[in-house]
C-alpha cells in the first residue's frame, strides 16, 4: 500500500512539475540564443576590425611596389 501512495505521489509530482519544467526551457532556450547571438555579433566585430586593420597595411605594401 506505502509502493502504490508513494507512486502516486511521484506521478502527481511530475504531472504538477511539467509546466515549471517547460517555462524552464523556453527560458534556456532563450538564454542559449542571445548568448549565441552576442558571440556572433562579437566575432563579426573582431572580424571586422582584423579587416580594418590589414586594409590600410596592403594599401601601404601596394605602395611601396610603386
Amino acid at each position: 500500500d506505502r509502493q502504490e501512495d508513494y507512486a502516486k505521489q511521484v506521478e502527481m509530482a511530475t504531472i504538477a512539475g511539467k509546466p515549471i519544467i517547460a517555462h524552464d526551457k523556453v527560458e534556456l532556450d532563450k538564454a542559449i540564443q542571445l548568448q549565441l547571438e552576442e558571440a556572433i555579433r562579437e566575432a563579426q566585430e573582431e572580424a571586422r576590425k582584423e579587416t580594418q586593420v590589414e586594409a590600410p597595411e596592403k594599401t601601404a605594401e601596394s605602395e611601396r611596389k610603386l
